[in-house]
Protein backbone atom coordinates (compact mmCIF):
# COMPACT_ATOMS: atom_id res chain seq x y z
CA UNK A 1 0.00 0.00 0.00
CA UNK A 2 1.26 3.23 -1.11
CA UNK A 3 0.90 7.06 -0.06
CA UNK A 4 2.06 10.38 -1.05
CA UNK A 5 2.16 12.92 1.76
CA UNK A 6 -1.92 12.59 1.75
CA UNK A 7 -4.39 13.33 5.00
CA UNK A 8 -7.16 11.89 3.28
CA UNK A 9 -6.79 7.93 4.33
CA UNK A 10 -6.00 8.84 8.10
CA UNK A 11 -4.86 6.44 10.44
CA UNK A 12 -8.42 4.49 11.27
CA UNK A 13 -8.72 4.10 7.74
CA UNK A 14 -5.55 2.70 6.64
CA UNK A 15 -6.08 0.49 9.99
CA UNK A 16 -9.49 -0.71 8.22
CA UNK A 17 -8.06 -1.22 5.05
CA UNK A 18 -5.21 -3.16 6.20
CA UNK A 19 -7.42 -5.50 8.14
CA UNK A 20 -9.96 -5.89 5.95
CA UNK A 21 -7.25 -7.00 3.59
CA UNK A 22 -5.77 -9.55 6.16
CA UNK A 23 -8.96 -11.12 6.70
CA UNK A 24 -9.87 -11.84 3.04
CA UNK A 25 -6.62 -12.80 1.49
CA UNK A 26 -3.52 -15.05 2.69
CA UNK A 27 -1.17 -12.22 1.66
CA UNK A 28 1.90 -10.21 3.14
CA UNK A 29 1.24 -6.54 3.66
CA UNK A 30 4.04 -3.65 2.92
CA UNK A 31 2.99 -0.10 3.68
CA UNK A 32 5.27 2.52 1.82
CA UNK A 33 3.35 5.48 3.62
CA UNK A 34 6.29 7.68 3.98
CA UNK A 35 7.52 9.15 7.52
CA UNK A 36 4.47 8.82 9.63
CA UNK A 37 3.76 8.74 13.66
CA UNK A 38 5.05 6.23 16.55
CA UNK A 39 1.52 5.86 17.23
CA UNK A 40 0.25 4.90 13.42
CA UNK A 41 2.91 2.54 13.08
CA UNK A 42 1.85 0.50 16.09
CA UNK A 43 -2.42 0.67 14.81
CA UNK A 44 -0.90 -0.32 11.54
CA UNK A 45 1.16 -3.16 12.84
CA UNK A 46 -1.61 -4.47 15.24
CA UNK A 47 -4.35 -4.23 11.56
CA UNK A 48 -1.96 -6.90 10.14
CA UNK A 49 1.07 -4.76 8.15
CA UNK A 50 3.88 -7.45 7.78
CA UNK A 51 6.45 -4.56 6.18
CA UNK A 52 7.14 -1.38 5.89
CA UNK A 53 9.25 0.82 3.34
CA UNK A 54 10.98 3.97 4.54
CA UNK A 55 14.19 5.26 3.06
CA UNK A 56 17.19 7.11 4.89
CA UNK A 57 18.15 8.58 0.88
CA UNK A 58 21.38 9.28 2.42
CA UNK A 59 23.65 9.30 5.28
CA UNK A 60 24.81 13.57 4.69
CA UNK A 61 22.75 15.76 6.74
CA UNK A 62 23.58 18.47 4.68
CA UNK A 63 21.99 16.75 1.54
CA UNK A 64 19.16 14.93 3.53
CA UNK A 65 17.94 18.38 4.50
CA UNK A 66 17.81 19.57 0.62
CA UNK A 67 14.99 16.81 -0.11
CA UNK A 68 13.53 16.53 3.17
CA UNK A 69 12.83 19.66 4.09
CA UNK A 70 10.13 18.59 6.78
CA UNK A 71 12.00 16.04 8.34
CA UNK A 72 15.80 15.65 9.87
CA UNK A 73 17.94 12.66 9.02
CA UNK A 74 18.40 11.92 12.81
CA UNK A 75 14.09 11.40 13.07
CA UNK A 76 14.23 9.01 9.90
CA UNK A 77 17.26 7.20 11.54
CA UNK A 78 14.97 6.59 14.69
CA UNK A 79 11.87 5.85 12.64
CA UNK A 80 13.84 2.92 10.96
CA UNK A 81 15.10 1.36 14.19
CA UNK A 82 11.47 1.53 15.81
CA UNK A 83 9.85 0.20 12.83
CA UNK A 84 12.16 -2.51 13.41
CA UNK A 85 11.60 -2.80 17.20
CA UNK A 86 7.88 -3.23 16.90
CA UNK A 87 7.98 -6.47 14.54
CA UNK A 88 7.90 -5.10 10.86
CA UNK A 89 10.20 -6.66 8.55
CA UNK A 90 11.88 -2.90 6.87
CA UNK A 91 13.08 -2.01 3.37
CA UNK A 92 15.23 0.85 3.31
CA UNK A 93 18.00 1.97 1.20
CA UNK A 94 20.20 5.01 0.11
CA UNK A 95 19.94 7.96 -3.43
CA UNK A 96 22.85 7.04 -5.29
CA UNK A 97 24.23 10.00 -7.13
CA UNK A 98 22.57 12.98 -5.45
CA UNK A 99 24.27 16.31 -6.19
CA UNK A 100 27.32 16.83 -4.00
CA UNK A 101 27.30 13.35 -3.27
CA UNK A 102 30.88 12.42 -2.51
CA UNK A 103 32.40 8.58 -2.21
CA UNK A 104 32.61 8.98 1.05
CA UNK A 105 28.85 9.30 1.74
CA UNK A 106 28.46 6.62 -0.51
CA UNK A 107 30.83 4.62 2.21
CA UNK A 108 28.88 6.14 5.16
CA UNK A 109 25.39 5.32 3.55
CA UNK A 110 26.67 1.56 2.97
CA UNK A 111 27.92 1.58 6.63
CA UNK A 112 24.40 3.09 8.18
CA UNK A 113 22.74 0.29 6.29
CA UNK A 114 24.59 -2.36 7.66
CA UNK A 115 23.34 -1.06 11.38
CA UNK A 116 19.43 -1.43 9.94
CA UNK A 117 19.87 -4.84 9.31
CA UNK A 118 16.81 -5.00 6.81
CA UNK A 119 15.01 -7.48 5.14
CA UNK A 120 14.87 -5.52 1.92
CA UNK A 121 17.25 -2.87 0.76
CA UNK A 122 16.74 -0.86 -1.99
CA UNK A 123 19.62 1.31 -2.98
CA UNK A 124 17.89 3.69 -6.27
CA UNK A 125 19.80 6.19 -8.73
CA UNK A 126 18.55 9.30 -8.34
CA UNK A 127 16.83 10.87 -11.36
CA UNK A 128 17.99 14.36 -12.20
CA UNK A 129 14.81 15.16 -14.65
CA UNK A 130 12.42 15.01 -11.65
CA UNK A 131 13.89 17.99 -10.16
CA UNK A 132 14.30 21.14 -12.86
CA UNK A 133 17.45 22.84 -10.90
CA UNK A 134 19.51 19.60 -11.27
CA UNK A 135 18.40 18.75 -14.77
CA UNK A 136 22.67 18.82 -16.06
CA UNK A 137 23.53 16.59 -13.27
CA UNK A 138 24.71 13.38 -14.73
CA UNK A 139 22.85 10.32 -13.88
CA UNK A 140 24.74 7.27 -12.28
CA UNK A 141 27.08 4.56 -14.22
CA UNK A 142 25.86 1.36 -14.24
CA UNK A 143 29.53 0.55 -12.84
CA UNK A 144 28.90 2.31 -9.90
CA UNK A 145 25.96 0.88 -9.09
CA UNK A 146 27.22 -2.43 -9.89
CA UNK A 147 29.90 -1.94 -7.42
CA UNK A 148 27.75 -0.41 -4.73
CA UNK A 149 25.07 -3.46 -4.97
CA UNK A 150 27.98 -5.83 -4.91
CA UNK A 151 29.37 -4.61 -1.49
CA UNK A 152 26.00 -4.54 -0.34
CA UNK A 153 25.40 -8.37 -0.28
CA UNK A 154 28.69 -8.72 0.64
CA UNK A 155 27.51 -6.43 3.93
CA UNK A 156 23.94 -7.78 3.87
CA UNK A 157 24.09 -11.52 3.04
CA UNK A 158 20.75 -12.15 3.81
CA UNK A 159 19.04 -8.97 2.82
CA UNK A 160 16.50 -9.28 -0.27
CA UNK A 161 18.34 -6.45 -2.92
CA UNK A 162 15.46 -4.78 -4.72
CA UNK A 163 16.03 -3.73 -8.38
CA UNK A 164 12.86 -1.68 -10.26
CA UNK A 165 11.53 -2.42 -13.25
CA UNK A 166 11.30 1.39 -13.71
CA UNK A 167 12.50 2.78 -16.88
CA UNK A 168 14.04 5.61 -15.03
CA UNK A 169 17.37 3.56 -14.26
CA UNK A 170 18.34 0.87 -16.29
CA UNK A 171 17.44 -0.64 -19.27
CA UNK A 172 16.64 -4.62 -19.09
CA UNK A 173 20.17 -5.77 -20.01
CA UNK A 174 21.51 -3.50 -17.22
CA UNK A 175 19.17 -5.10 -14.86
CA UNK A 176 20.50 -8.16 -15.48
CA UNK A 177 24.07 -7.10 -14.59
CA UNK A 178 23.32 -6.05 -11.38
CA UNK A 179 21.31 -9.43 -10.76
CA UNK A 180 24.22 -11.10 -11.35
CA UNK A 181 26.42 -8.75 -9.01
CA UNK A 182 23.98 -9.56 -5.95
CA UNK A 183 20.24 -8.44 -6.83
CA UNK A 184 17.60 -11.08 -5.82
CA UNK A 185 14.51 -9.39 -6.59
CA UNK A 186 12.75 -7.52 -9.14
CA UNK A 187 10.06 -5.10 -8.33
CA UNK A 188 7.25 -4.59 -10.93
CA UNK A 189 5.27 -1.26 -11.00
CA UNK A 190 1.50 -1.40 -10.87
CA UNK A 191 -0.67 1.52 -10.64
CA UNK A 192 -4.18 0.29 -12.31
CA UNK A 193 -5.51 2.32 -15.21
CA UNK A 194 -5.02 6.07 -13.28
CA UNK A 195 -1.34 6.34 -13.85
CA UNK A 196 -0.98 9.79 -15.19
CA UNK A 197 -0.05 11.64 -12.23
CA UNK A 198 2.24 8.33 -11.64
CA UNK A 199 5.75 10.02 -12.56
CA UNK A 200 4.53 13.01 -10.51
CA UNK A 201 4.27 10.96 -7.66
CA UNK A 202 7.05 8.72 -7.73
CA UNK A 203 10.10 11.22 -6.94
CA UNK A 204 12.60 9.37 -4.29
CA UNK A 205 10.09 6.71 -3.48
CA UNK A 206 9.63 3.29 -4.84
CA UNK A 207 6.24 2.75 -6.44
CA UNK A 208 5.74 -0.82 -4.90
CA UNK A 209 7.42 -3.34 -2.93
CA UNK A 210 7.28 -6.93 -2.06
CA UNK A 211 7.03 -9.17 0.55
CA UNK A 212 9.66 -11.98 0.57
CA UNK A 213 9.66 -12.76 -3.22
CA UNK A 214 12.17 -12.94 -5.75
CA UNK A 215 9.81 -10.90 -8.31
CA UNK A 216 7.18 -8.56 -7.00
CA UNK A 217 3.74 -7.70 -8.63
Amino acid sequence: MQSGSDSFYDTDMIAYLIYKIKKEHDIKITLNLLQRGFDEYRAWKFAGADNYLLKFNTSNKDNFSVFNRDNKLEDRINHIKYLKRIGYEVCTGSIVGLPNQSIEDIANDLLLLKQFIPEMICNTPFVPHYFPRFKNVPQIELSLMMKIISITRLLQKKSDIIISDSNDFFNVNQKKELFEVGANTLLLEYTGNDSKNKDDFYKFEPRNISAKGKIVN
